[in-house]
């Protein structure tokens, strides 16, 4: 590119700009960055301005703020109305651009299609109560909201954001190609001034201009020169062709972001240290984002002397990037430096389509349209006017398809070219200008439809990055109807998007790296240059196919105005081939080009055009065929090449050596061409609506559009005997012409010929394969030996073909055109062709079947055209039988795709239609027959037929020579199980062919989809997804669909959390509507739904009262009144169908009775009566043919039922009426009876006969009523029994219950016998767990927790406010059950979302630290404890790579039974037998008193106590120095047990001390320091204490069992774990009293006593400096259970009354931060009865403070005693719950109720002295006195909203992470506090904890080791547990009851209450490392919890 300096670079803004963007990438030095950025953007806005700055900045701004884009700038600024959202506007859609990450929503009920969808704000501001809707979020920008476009709704949506303009007529189609001139949008863009019109115009032509300059040298696709010769000769536009190289790496889908960063890092050479590696993460990130990045800049030279080393290593870093398949270019540092000022050009180019011109957003985006559509001038960045001849780089397209190519299309062509954010960025430019204006639409639409072809080939063969392509620009352009219709009017887009898809794959475009062409590629590889010259396969082969043309014409070049019809599939090979496994089948892309064609055809003007009627118009005095042919012949064509496709040929006796998976491939090839097809002949179909209808005098209505239909009949049945004629054979040619072809030839003034329509040379067809189509003869018919009814045999000629010998293939795409034309019944109907065609010259059209002998060229035509779509049903039928078994399972995949519910509407059900309309064009017994021959069957159903026919030397010759016969018939299925089997294939075909009639009669889609989810349904209740995937794929996608699914179904929303929604039949619907015998069923299937049925009807007439009944199915008639297929009832009166009935019950009879069943031969075996393989279904589907034929024709049926004689002169009603008792089937009697009583009425003499006959079979008593009544008698003497037990029983039982209630005494004597109780079996050895016997002990977890929660202070009212509103009972559940879906969910939402909190969730800090610990109630011995230890160790040693369950530093292990995770083993020990004490509280006082008097200082226990004056123990610290000496001097006694004990105890200790240690900071308890006595955690208070926390607060709001308290729903394993816990304290204890009596406990409970009493606690004999308040005086409770559990009952009173102070004292330091208007009221007092004065109370406590008086009094004043004594109530109640549980765990026959009376005075003095010490130290001692008290009420996880999607219509409020101030891309909240974070994400890492991500950053913060986060996009909640985690399903549900993972359906998503709650137990539990353990103990996974 030659450089031209400007004479003055500064002249002006333009000038200036040109200059600065010439001399900038030398003067940078090729150094890109943010400063050279922001210097382009200030040039750009300074030449966009002008001296206008006024129209677009704020008064007093002259210039954008640096680094800032224009509308970024004027919204923050609101300048002319920024950023304020758009004023509603009557007419103009809404056109919103959805950014990445926003939310559109669907409504199916509205939607034209789906493709048209709202933003948030449109679809809250319309009414959709009641429709169907989906959400979805979208991945990247570039898609607009349609919300006001009248073209894309059913009906106005009635947005009031949007509403309609005034009503218009629509605006006709344009009768050519637009123009480039646009009509004016903007009401202001007039009246701005001239020159601001002209700087806009010639900046933005210029920003244009440089960016294809610049893009004419990219390449095409990331490649690699092979050395450094074709590197320095790539194309470059620098003048001084320097040798600095850029390395650029671009983005896929291929490569993970580690894999990126470490390739990157290695190949580089600069080393990985944390700054480096923090580099090349930003560089993966931007290649992440923007879609590609430089990674190296480098001279390159080989030179090491000059240079050094690293600069040799461009390109061979280059090639190591490619050979792992990345996208790597190297270009010149001037090319790459221009194409980043190209990217700030197209990004400032998105910038001014966002901006305003003053108030009006339109002016800059019509510039940029008509600009756009100018055509390119190459002299804006250096090609002056002097050198226009400058030879254009290789790279650089040329468009010569169309004249005078603009801006617009070079950009399309060069899409490609661009990098991810480029791509998408112009994609939302685009979308900006075709919301414009209808006339904008349709003009960009031509350009793009000018360059699909172009745009198409780029995206199947070079895009690495596909999503981002310009290709799925088409989605927003075809589905629009005035656009499609225009493109496929104008523009001949079908012919085009046909030629594309032919192309691609006739072409197999093998490697190098499946590129066809290198050196030019802006020719696109399959097409060749538009000079006419046909390229590949020889010009002369090409011009030979074609019989009229002389040349090829090429369909793009928009020049090219006259192509005839039948050359529109043009520039393919001579001999085009389909290999299946080439890339082009492979590849998946080509599926989003055949959606384009569809979504073009299935508009209603489309459809129109495609059914439009037929003409000759004359273009260059040449005639050309228009109307609807030149639509139906290109499909035609392209039908015809894959025809035939991958054959299958049965492998006989060798299993297939190679089973290729390449037919998947090849059904979503032919599968998308159906789906096409099938919208092809719905255009004809819907073509009498569009055309309108003709009244007849007569009053008959004549549908329009019988002519157009029946000659696109003539063009497919052309090419389809074409197709059968391709391989010779002795089909005759077709005598007469078509007649409408021909007269439209005739017009033409050429003669017709059918190679005009179907071209040999076009044909994929592998004639090694298929042979050519043979005839032969066949006898059938009623024959015998003696020559008896020879004159009802009759010979027919059949085509010859055997399909278990030949080459058959599933894909006949022109059949299934075929099919689709014939539906369209009501235009083929007799009078339809009277009235079209008689009295003209077509009168010889009088019915369908003339049409077709005449195009078939007579009967064996038809015959031959018939029997490819039967060899396909006979392939079926082999395969289910297991003929093909040893084809592997390709072929089984290939059935079950073509039988597949979703799928076999567009194949299977096709062929059987075509089969079906045989049967009305022939003679229905010619049909029959040559099934019967096909089936193979002739034989089977031909009875005593003559040996000497040439028939049966055939069979003879076809049969399996090696094969041993175990059927007695002579037919080619060597075992009587294929046989039977291929009977009952047969069958099911002729009763689908005989009964099935949706097609035949037109039926409506909702009756269809009505139909479709009846017989879904009928196999039982199931979910919606389940229900889409068993109906036919378009019913599912039908917008009634779910309307009709309310009617005929109930909805059982689900309840539990495991439940999903069901769908489940109405009863009435049932029994109406349910067809047993649907063709969509499969035997099992039919068995199932008749069992149903069964069950029903028996329910049912119970029900009633009614005697039970057999249930017998009667078949519906046919139903067709009128049209071809009136007459498909007429074949029940066939003689060959009443003979295939006759043979077929007759032969089942035989078989069952062992015999062959002919005269005068010998039986094969000694007879059995058991039933032959099939043989009942055989019957059932017999019996339902001879129902069918009596309900259509029951009088000619009977008749001739009765007249006509078979083998052994027997008749039909012969063997029916031994069917009638035959023993084997008595299950058919109620159906025989009902055949027989039907033909009684017309045949009632031989009926009558008949049945006289077989009387002798009929039983004397029916041994079904005999069976039945000896089953009634033993169930009465059964009953009978059971009574009498249960009346012994019960007595005895009372005896039990007394021997019970006398054991229960306490008894020396009884000591004994409960010492050696079993506590049931070692969960290892098996072996009976004994008191007495080896040590044993309960497996459990103790796990550090944050969970108990602390009040917080003032400033969080709602958590105030949720304690005063709470149930006054804990122990009671709320029985409100909430509808799902919520109703009102939306407006719940929206007021929820206004809260300032966003989740509602329970601040983090505000929590206390302890231990938690749990049992899974499993036990064993400690030696087998070890042993598992051991093999623990093993199992980590022997799979070292895996991410194992359990962490055996943290001394963890798995449960071999249940797999829960455990760290300690506990003592097992029987509840104590202490009884409680009864002295009188008061008596008790004094004495305990006296006693401390009585006793003389302990020096050893003062000791013993911590030194901080708090009264705790040394002895109950987790990390105390003196436990480790203690055990050792306690060991040496030589007592095994007492070890074994010891080592218990040691599990608890190791891992409370190793938690103690980490956790230090997280403890607010004053502890001594480390290596000081009773360091660390204090275990009365920190674990048990806290465990027992745990498990009161996991009580609140659970129905406590048979109406009592918490303490009554503790499961055993909860209180053996307390007991044994508590034995842990007592044995910690008892190690610091060695020797003395009771191990020390006297001493021990002294103490606590003195701590308690006041006048101990302040005298000087004690340390207790420390008031007892500032204790929890729970843990005082459970010291008292560890060592003196017989006072439990007077400690409990004065720790309650303690609790009851401190209430008082906590209650006053939160009010005193609260604000009184932000509480809820109370009405008045509730529990007087409790605290009698409470502002007496009060006082007393707070007294001794005159601070705290003052402010307890005015806080009496301001909240009124009501709601502070519900705040009391509240405080004190979860300590109640606490004591009764630890009571009912350690003492459970002593302690009936938690609390007695007591005398006031006792406990005044006692309370006097505690708020004394407490007043006193508050006063005058720096110490801190706040008291915060635990949060009472239930624990609640975030508030998640009601809808998911409300999520994401405030992404900025709920969706921002708090980290990185960021909307998150994959945002998570955690359950427990509401934080958002980020998920797995590398934007919030954790550096000090290997790169962790921020859930496992914040759980440290928050829950500890345990995290529960909601993953909003994954649809999952996320367990964590010590760095693993494990995900569980998601807690909303659609509004079918079903999760939705990932979003995938997209559908509305509720909360569900019982989901959420499930989870919610979990976390309270504490089940969540458990969870984690289990879900990794089942896999062996080594990457890690992460990736499942």
């Amino acid at each position: 590119m030659a450089h031209r300096l400007s004479q003055d670079p500064r002249s002006d803004p333009l000038s200036d700009l040109r200059f600065s963007l010439e001399i900038m990438p030398g003067s940078r030095k090729f150094v890109f960055n943010a400063s050279a950025r922001a210097e382009i953007l200030t040039k750009l806005n300074a030449s966009l301005f002008g001296s206008n700055q006024k129209y677009f900045l704020p008064k007093g701004v002259n210039n954008v703020p640096q680094h800032q884009l224009l509308s970024d700038y004027q919204a923050s600024v609101l300048f002319g109305g920024a950023g304020k959202g758009e004023e509603a506007e009557d007419g103009r859609p809404c056109s919103h651009i959805f950014r990445k990450g926003e939310t559109c929503y669907r409504c199916k009920d509205c939607a034209l299609d789906d493709s048209c969808v709202m933003c948030a704000r449109c679809f809250h501001g319309s009414d959709h109560s009641g429709h169907t809707i989906s959400f979805f979020i979208s991945t990247q920008s570039g898609g607009c909201c349609d919300c006001g476009d009248e073209e894309a709704w059913r009906h106005n949506i009635e947005c009031k954001h949007h509403p309609y303009g005034p009503s218009s007529t629509p605006l006709p189609v344009p009768q050519g190609p637009l123009p480039d001139t646009l009509p004016s949008t903007s009401s202001t863009i007039g009246t701005l001034p001239q020159s601001l019109q002209d700087s806009m115009h010639r900046t933005i032509a210029f920003a244009i201009d440089f960016v294809l300059d610049v893009l004419d040298y990219s390449p095409d696709e990331p490649s690699i020169p092979l050395n450094e010769t074709d590197l320095r000769l790539q194309p470059t536009a620098d003048p001084m062709a320097k040798d600095v190289f850029c390395l650029v790496l671009w983005n896929d889908d291929k490569h993970s972001f580690e894999e990126v960063k470490t390739v990157i890092l290695e190949l580089t050479g600069k080393g990985n240290g944390p700054e480096r590696e923090k580099e090349v993460e930003g560089m993966v990130r931007r290649l992440e984002d923007e879609g590609r990045v430089m990674i190296e800049m480098n001279v390159v030279n080989t030179n090491p002397a000059m240079h050094g080393q690293q600069h040799a290593k461009l390109l061979e870093m280059a090639h190591s990037m490619a050979q792992i398949d990345m996208g790597i270019t190297i270009r010149r540092a001037y090319d790459t430096f221009c194409e980043q000022v190209a990217a700030v050009i197209i990004e400032w180019l998105l910038d001014i389509s966002r901006a305003r011109v003053g108030s009006d957003n339109l002016v800059l985006r019509e510039v940029l349209a008509q600009e756009l559509l100018m055509p390119r001038r190459r002299d804006a960045f250096g090609f002056g006017k002097s050198n226009s001849a400058t030879i254009l780089p290789i790279s650089a397209a040329t468009i010569k398809e169309i004249p005078n190519p603009t801006r617009l299309d070079y950009m399309f062509v060069y899409h490609g070219k661009l990098w991810k954010r480029l791509r998408l960025g112009l994609k939302e430019i685009y979308a900006s200008i075709i919301s414009l204006s209808r006339t904008h639409k349709l003009t960009i639409a031509g350009h793009y439809a000018g360059m699909y072809h172009r745009i198409v080939d780029t995206y199947l063969l070079l895009d690495r990055e596909t999503e981002s392509s310009i290709k799925y620009f088409s989605l927003q352009l075809f589905t629009v109807p005035s656009v499609a219709t225009h493109l496929v009017k104008n523009h001949r887009i079908i012919p085009r998007l046909l030629n594309l898809l032919v192309n691609f794959f006739t072409n197999p475009h093998r490697p190098p790296e499946k590129r066809t062409i290198h050196q030019a590629p802006s020719i696109s590889p399959f097409y060749p240059p538009t000079s006419g010259n046909f390229q590949s396969g020889g010009s002369a082969s090409v011009i030979n196919m074609y019989p009229i043309s002389s040349h090829v014409h090429s369909i793009y070049n928009a020049n090219q105005s006259y192509i005839p019809v039948n050359q529109q599939l043009q520039h393919l090979q001579a001999h085009p081939t389909m290999e299946v496994e080439s890339i082009p089948f492979k590849s998946k892309r080509f599926m989003p080009i055949f959606s384009d064609l569809r979504y073009l055809m299935q508009t209603t003007p489309v459809q129109l055009l495609l059914a439009e009627p037929s003409g000759v118009s004359w273009v260059q005095n040449k005639p050309l065929i228009t109307g609807h042919i030149s639509y139906i012949l290109p499909v035609a064509q392209t039908c015809q090449l894959f025809m035939f496709i991958q054959p299958n040929r049965r492998a006989a006796n060798v299993h297939v050596e190679y089973e290729t998976d390449a037919w998947i491939s090849v059904f979503n090839v032919t599968l998308s061409l159906s789906r096409v097809v099938r919208v092809l002949g719905g255009a004809y179909a819907s073509a009498s609506k569009t055309f309108g209808n003709i009244a007849r005098p007569d009053g008959a209505v004549v549908h329009r559009g019988t002519k157009e239909i029946v000659e696109a009949l003539e063009v497919v049945l052309t090419c389809l005997v074409g197709i059968c004629r391709t391989n010779g054979g002795d089909l005759p040619f077709p005598k007469d012409a078509p007649l409408l072809l021909s007269a439209l030839h005739a017009r033409m003034g050429q003669p017709y010929s059918p190679n005009f329509y179907f071209n040999p040379v076009l044909m994929t067809l592998d004639k090694a394969k298929f042979s050519p189509i043979d005839f032969h003869r066949v006898t059938f018919g009623m024959g015998s030996t003696s020559g008896k009814g020879k004159n009802r045999t009759r010979t027919y000629e059949v085509v010859k073909f055997d399909v278990a010998d030949g080459w058959v293939s599933f894909h006949h795409s022109l059949y299934w055109l075929l099919a689709e034309l014939y539906k369209s019944t009501h235009l083929l109907s007799e009078e339809q062709f009277r009235s079209e065609f008689g009295g003209t010259e077509f009168r010889a059209y009088q019915s369908l079947r003339d049409v077709v002998l005449r195009c078939a060229g007579g009967e064996k035509g038809v015959l031959a055209l018939l029997d490819y779509p039967l060899r396909v049903l006979v392939m079926v039928a082999q395969i289910r039988v297991g003929l093909w078994v040893r084809n592997g399972f390709a072929i089984r995949g290939q059935l079950m795709h073509y039988r597949d519910y979703m799928l076999r509407e567009l194949c299977f059900d096709q062929d059987l239609f075509n089969l079906q309309t045989t049967l009305v064009l022939l003679d229905p017994d010619v049909v029959l027959v040559t099934m019967l021959d096909r089936f193979n069957l002739t034989t089977y159903f031909n009875g005593v037929a003559d040996e000497d026919e040439d028939e049966e030397d055939h069979h003879t010759e076809d049969s399996d020579e090696g094969s041993s016969r175990t059927s007695p018939y002579k037919t080619s299925y060597g075992e009587i199980s294929q046989l039977c089997g291929m009977v009952e294939e047969l069958l099911f075909v002729l009763i689908t062919i005989l009964s099935e009639n949706a097609s035949a009669s037109r039926m409506p889609i909702p009756t269809a989809v009505r139909r479709e989810i009846v017989h879904a349904l009928a196999m039982g209740p199931c979910g919606f997804t389940e229900l889409t995937k068993r109906v036919a794929e378009r019913f599912g996608e039908h917008p009634e669909f779910e309307k009709i699914l309310n009617q005929v179904a109930v909805f059982r929303p689900p309840e539990g959390h495991n439940d999903v929604g069901l769908y489940e039949l109405r009863e009435d619907v049932l029994f109406e509507d349910v067809n047993p015998f649907f063709f969509h069923y499969t035997r099992n299937r039919r068995e199932e739904v008749e069992n149903t049925l069964r069950a029903k009807l028996k329910k049912k007439l119970a029900k009633e009262g009614k005697p039970d009944q057999e249930w017998v199915y009667i078949p519906k008639k046919f139903g067709v009144q009128e049209g071809v297929y009136k007459d498909i009832p007429n074949v029940f009166e066939s003689e060959v169908l009443l003979q295939i009935m006759f043979y077929t019950v007759f032969n089942v009879l035989v078989l069952t009775e062992g015999t062959q069943g002919s005269e005068g031969k010998e039986a094969t075996g000694a007879p059995s009566a058991s039933t032959p393989p099939s043989g009942e279904a055989i019957l059932d589907q017999a019996l339902h043919l001879i129902m069918l034929a009596l309900v259509e024709k029951e009088n000619s049926f009977s008749l001739l039922a009765a007249v006509r004689k078979f083998e052994e002169d027997r008749n039909l009603i012969d063997v029916i009426c031994a069917l009638e008792y035959h023993e084997q089937y008595k299950a058919y009697r109620a159906r025989v009876q009902w055949i027989l009583e039907k033909m009684a009425t017309f045949v009632p003499n031989e009926v009558a006969a008949k049945r006289r006959e077989y009387e002798a079979l009929r039983p004397a008593v029916d041994p079904e009523e005999a069976r039945k009544k000896a089953a009634k008698a033993r169930q009465e003497a059964i009953m009978q029994q059971m009574k009498a037990q249960q009346a012994s029983f019960a007595i005895n039982f009372d005896d039990m219950d007394d021997e019970d209630d006398e054991m229960s005494v306490d008894e020396p004597g009884n000591a004994g016998a409960e010492a050696n109780v079993s506590f049931g079996t070692c969960i290892v050895c098996q072996e009976e767990l004994l008191a007495t016997g080896k040590t044993f002990g309960a497996l459990g977890l103790v796990q550090p927790s944050r969970f108990v929660r602390k009040h917080p202070d003032g400033q969080h009212h709602t958590n105030l406010n949720e304690v005063l509103s709470m149930s006054t009972n804990l122990d009671r559940a709320s029985n409100t059950k909430e509808a799902f879906p919520p109703l009102d969910a939306d407006v719940q939402d929206a007021k929820a979302a206004s809260s300032s909190k966003v989740f509602e969730g329970f601040p983090s800090n505000y929590t206390r630290f302890g231990l938690v610990s749990s049992v899974c109630t499993h036990m064993m011995h400690l030696e087998c404890f070890q042993v598992y230890s051991i093999s623990i160790r093993q199992r980590h040693r022997a799979q070292p790579t895996r991410n194992h369950p359990e962490s055996i530093p943290r001394k963890e292990y798995i449960c071999p039974l249940c797999k829960s995770l455990g760290n300690v083993i506990l003592p097992v020990i029987n509840p104590s037998t202490a009884t409680l004490n009864v002295t009188p509280f008061s008596d008790w006082i004094r004495a305990a008193g006296i006693n401390i008097l009585k006793s003389k200082p302990d020096p050893l226990l003062e000791s013993l106590q911590i030194r901080n004056g708090t009264g705790e123990f040394v002895f109950w610290a987790a990390q105390d120095p003196g436990y480790s000496s203690a055990v050792r001097s306690n060991n040496t006694e030589g007592k095994p047990e007492l070890l074994e004990a010891a080592k218990m105890l040691d599990t608890v200790m190791v891992v409370s001390k190793s938690f103690s240690q980490q956790t230090r900071h997280l403890r607010d308890r004053p502890e001594p320091e480390i290596g000081d006595r009773g360091a660390g955690l204090y275990l009365p208070e920190e674990l048990l204490g806290y465990t027992i926390a745990q498990i009161e607060t996991a009580q609140r709001g659970i129905e406590a069992a048979k109406g009592g308290v918490a303490a009554d729903n503790l499961t055993e394993g909860q209180t053996k774990m307390i007991r044994g816990l508590v034995s842990v304290l007592t044995r910690l204890a008892a190690l610091q009293f060695k020797g003395r009596p009771e191990e020390g406990r006297d001493a021990v409970r002294q103490a606590i006593i003195k701590r308690l009493l006041p006048e101990w606690s302040r005298t000087s004999l004690t340390s207790f400096h420390v008031p007892l308040l500032l204790r929890d005086p729970f843990t005082i409770l459970v010291e008292t259970a560890a060592v003196a559990p017989d006072i439990l009952g007077h400690v409990l009173i004065l720790t309650y009354y303690a609790t009851l102070a401190r209430g008082v004292i906590g209650i006053v330091y939160i009010l005193n931060k609260t604000k009184n208007t932000c509480i809820t009221q109370t009405q008045r007092r509730a529990h007087e009865d409790i605290f009698g004065d409470v502002r007496m109370f009060f006082m007393s406590v707070v007294r001794h403070s005159p601070v705290f008086e003052h402010t307890a009094t005015v806080l009496f004043e301001t909240f009124g005693e009501g709601r502070i004594e519900k705040l009391l109530y509240a405080f004190t109640l979860p300590f109640l719950r606490r004591a009764a549980i630890l009571c009912r765990s350690i003492l459970p026959n002593s302690f009936p109720s938690p609390l007695q009376q007591v005398p006031t005075y006792t406990l005044q003095n006692a309370l006097s002295g505690w708020c004394a010490h407490y007043g006193h130290t508050h006063n005058v001692s720096q110490l801190n006195c706040g008291v915060m008290l635990d949060y009472p009420g239930i624990y609640r996880m975030a508030r998640l909203p009601l809808a998911l999607d409300t999520l994401f219509t405030f992404p900025e409020k709920f969706l921002t992470c708090a980290r990185c101030n960021m909307v998150s891309n994959d945002p998570g909240v955690c359950l427990i506090c509401g934080t958002v974070v980020c998920v797995q994400s590398s934007c919030c890492v954790d550096e000090d904890y290997n790169n962790r991500g921020e859930c496992n950053m914040h759980t440290r913060e928050c829950g500890g080791m345990t995290g529960v986060y909601y993953c909003i996009k994954k649809c999952v909640i996320l367990w964590l547990n010590a760095g693993n985690g494990s995900f569980y399903p998601s807690p909303y549900l659609d509004a079918h009851g079903e999760p939705d993972l990932q979003m995938k359906r997209g559908r509305r998503q509720f909360l569900h209450q019982a989901r959420i709650e499930e989870a919610r137990k979990l976390w309270l539990s504490h089940g969540v490392p458990t969870i984690v353990a289990r879900k990794l103990e089942s896999t062996l996974d080594s990457g890690g919890w992460e990736t499942m």
